[in-house]
Formats: structure tokens, C-alpha cells, sequence
């Protein structure tokens, strides 16, 4: 349920034998300041503790999906499936948004009305934390080369995938690529 105008974001989590990881994800969706959250996990049907981890965070989890599933891309239209928001999103199991990503996002959103907002990414590279930079970012064009895009900076319209559909299963990775393709 939305309030104060405010966007509801779908947050979705896919998963499979998380536990090591997963806790520090969780735990950065329920410290952001936007409230306006809708947090889906679809687990793959872990049997290493994520499930435990979970069900201790069941109150700020809005829909749990654990069963098999045919790959990542499977789990994550899973989740599509599930998501009331206006806005969705994928944030990896072992990843984590900064605090106050989410009322940035929703501030951009107010101001800029985009289909997608897309952000950046920091990776640890040599014990360093770095701006991840894609070699062919320099020109948005070369999206038809390589995925320049971070996904779990991507803040996706509804509508977007209504349109276009989830992704293509029939990918193992390039999933989220193809599907990008597709949008651009």
C-alpha cells in the first residue's frame, strides 16, 4: 500500500544457498529510510540456512517463494509475478544498497518521471572499494556489445516488463542483457 504519494518499490531477492551472504542484504532494505517497500524473495530451495535466516526476517519480507526453479532468470519472473510495485528492482543475495538508496530513487522518480533509473555500483577490487566503470561505458551506444548497465542499480517501471516481458529462460547468464537489448 502506498502512502504520502510516495512509489511502492518491489524489491526482489533471488537466491539459492545464501546464508552466508543473504543477512547483510536483508539488512539493507530494512535500515533504508523509504518505507515504501515491497520485498519479495524467491529462494531456489536452499538447504544451507538460508530459509532459517529468512523466517527471522519474515516481518519485513512481504512474499517468501522457496521451491526449485529452472535458473536465476526463471526465479527473478518468478518474482515479477509476484510484485505489486510500481517500480521493481533486483538486488543479488550477496549485494546491498547504501543507506538511503531507495528515497534517492524515489526522488528521481518524482522529479524526472523515467521508464528506467539506472545508478552505479561500487565493487571491491584488491581490497579497495572502487566505482565500477564498464569498459564500454563511455558510449551509451555500445549497449549492443556489452551489458553496460549494473543491475542491481536498475529501478524498472511495471509497465516496462508488462510490455516486454520477464527474461528469456533460455539463458543461463545474459539473461538480464538480452532482456536490456530488448528495452533499449
Amino acid at each position: 500500500m502506498q502512502s504520502n504519494g510516495d512509489m511502492l518499490v518491489s524489491i526482489i531477492t533471488v537466491c539459492f544457498n545464501a546464508a552466508e551472504t543473504i543477512e547483510t542484504t536483508i539488512k539493507s532494505i530494512v535500515s533504508q529510510t523509504y518505507k515504501n517497500i515491497e520485498y519479495i524473495v524467491v529462494d531456489g530451495g536452499s538447504v544451507d540456512g538460508t530459509l532459517q535466516i529468512l523466517e527471522h526476517y519474515r516481518k519485513h519480507i512481504s512474499v517468501i517463494v522457496s521451491e526449485r526453479d529452472e535458473g536465476i532468470y526463471d526465479a527473478m519472473n518468478k518474482g515479477i509475478a509476484k510484485a505489486t510495485g510500481e517500480i521493481i528492482a533486483f538486488l543479488n543475495s550477496d549485494d546491498w544498497y547504501e543507506d538511503n538508496t531507495l528515497a534517492t530513487v524515489n526522488r528521481y522518480y518524482g522529479k524526472y518521471n523515467p521508464m528506467i533509473l539506472i545508478g552505479r555500483v561500487q565493487e571491491l577490487q584488491k581490497g579497495k572499494w572502487e566505482k565500477y566503470v564498464s569498459i564500454w561505458e563511455s558510449d551509451k551506444e555500445n549497449i549492443r556489445m556489452a551489458m553496460i548497465y549494473a543491475q542491481p542499480a536498475t529501478f524498472t517501471r511495471r509497465e516496462i516488463f508488462d510490455r516486454l516481458g520477464g527474461f528469456n529462460t533460455s539463458y543461463k547468464i545474459g539473461g538480464d542483457f538480452e532482456w536490456m537489448l530488448r528495452v533499449y
